[in-house]
């Protein structure tokens, strides 16, 4: 009589694989900053973010009514784990002395959830 024995190997069987997750990480870089008239340009640093994610800026918290920007809002898009972007301010005759603003950047949409920001940037009066 001719016996067959089958054998199994079922090492993986009842265990859940966990990779590890990589959260993305954003950071603004700029100077602290600009003169009437001027723009200040923005880096965004990225980490684990795809290339072609779209972020989303704006100025935020500015200690005036007087309208400063030649835009207030904007987008970037990341390439490399790097996007940037400009702020300028607008060259105006008012004597308003020193304003300051911060840069809030977004994800998704211009109200979706805040992933960076900055505060205590100057509008230098000129």
């Amino acid at each position: 009589m001719l016996l067959s024995t089958t054998s199994l190997s079922c090492t993986s069987l009842g265990r859940i694989s966990r990779a590890p997750i990589s959260l993305a990480t954003y950071a603004l870089s700029s100077n602290d900053s600009v003169d009437e008239g001027d723009s200040m340009a923005v880096t965004v640093t990225t980490t684990n973010v795809s290339d072609s994610t779209v972020l989303y800026w704006s100025t935020s918290n500015i200690t005036t009514t007087d309208p400063d920007f030649t835009a207030t809002t904007g987008t970037t898009t990341i390439v490399h784990n790097s996007g940037s972007f400009s702020v300028t301010a607008v060259a105006d005759s008012t004597t308003e002395g020193a304003e300051t603003f911060g840069i809030t950047l977004r994800s998704g949409s211009q109200s979706g959830p805040i992933v960076a920001s900055t505060t205590n940037k100057t509008i230098n009066d000129t």
